[in-house]
């Protein structure tokens, strides 16, 4: 039998001070892996589908011992308050050497491009330090760890007030991401809010500094967000310097516009805006260039 531990609540609010509280929890444990409780992480709303991504775990989250094991869960609602879990964590704990094994939480989920984007809280009761790890998933379920994690940590980010990191919170402004959380030093007990910015999502390197990650291979992604008015990015990998070509033709094979047509002189992810307020709704493709890969994509502008 599942024994009741932490719960998830909901309330709603018309101004962001005054909430009303729904007075039953809405997401309690639901399986052997988080019967100490469940506590809630990131949400979106697709479709008209709110999607979460929750902790849930064995033992006391914030304290790991050897024993104890915090994990993400998932689940959908159509209304924010009856949500269907899945039985088993989508993420689960690295080996007892990584940084997050033993706990997985405070997931921040986003949309980028045309994948979903996670960055967690990883701890281990081995070191007790606490850091922020990344994954991707083309479906919100199957989840891909980056594997140089963490990608911020007292390794790779050397603040002068801080040694362990939480509670990521990021925004994606179509070009940079944005990363706020948590920083806490042990010896001094001050806990501060602190900032990074990324290109990739992959945050590592010194304050202020960006990580340059070098793609495996080319790739164009679906332009996000599709179906869009009148704005929308495309982003797109290149393994080597080379030349760049990206076009935008309408349904009948028109030439639209040239967005790019130039040599790249590096490796790397980059991102572009393009700007449809001129053109009526419709379907509109995009072809991309890079050396001998080409590779197009349909993109839907609602007007």
């Amino acid at each position: 039998m599942i024994q009741l531990g932490m719960r998830i609540g909901y309330a709603t609010s018309v101004d962001g001070i005054h909430w009303n509280r729904y007075p039953q929890p809405v997401i309690e444990p639901n399986a052997a892996w988080n019967k100490d409780g469940v506590v809630p992480g990131g949400v979106i709303k697709e479709d008209s589908i709110f999607k979460m991504w929750f902790g849930g775990g064995v033992g006391t989250a914030g304290y790991p011992s050897l024993t104890s094991k915090w994990k993400t869960g998932y689940a959908t609602s159509s209304d924010g308050i009856h949500w269907t879990l899945f039985d088993d964590p989508v993420v689960s704990n690295g080996r007892s050497t990584d940084f997050d094994a033993n706990e997985v939480l405070n997931a921040c989920v986003i949309r980028s491009d045309s994948i979903y984007d996670m960055w967690y809280f990883g701890h281990n009761s081995g070191n007790r330090k606490g850091a922020i790890g990344y994954a991707s998933s083309s479906d919100g379920i199957n989840w891909t760890k980056y594997p140089k994690n963490p990608v911020i940590s007292s390794a790779s980010l050397q603040f002068p007030w801080a040694e362990n990191y939480y509670d990521p919170s990021v925004y994606f402004d179509g070009e940079i991401f944005h990363m706020w959380f948590t920083g806490w030093d042990h010896n001094s007990q001050l806990i501060a809010i602190g900032y990074a910015t990324s290109d990739t999502g992959q945050y590592k390197g010194i304050v202020d500094k960006l990580l340059v990650q070098v793609p495996e291979e080319y790739k164009l992604s679906q332009n996000y967000p599709n179906p869009f008015n009148p704005s929308t990015t495309i982003c797109y990998s290149i393994p080597n310097p080379c030349p760049v070509r990206l076009k935008i033709y309408d349904i009948l094979g028109n030439e639209i516009e040239t967005l790019i047509d130039e040599e790249k002189s590096a490796a790397g992810v980059y991102r572009i805006k393009f700007n449809a307020s001129d053109l009526s709704g419709g379907i509109y493709f995009y072809v991309f260039q890079a050396g001998n890969f080409v590779k197009s994509k349909r993109m839907i502008l609602l007007k």
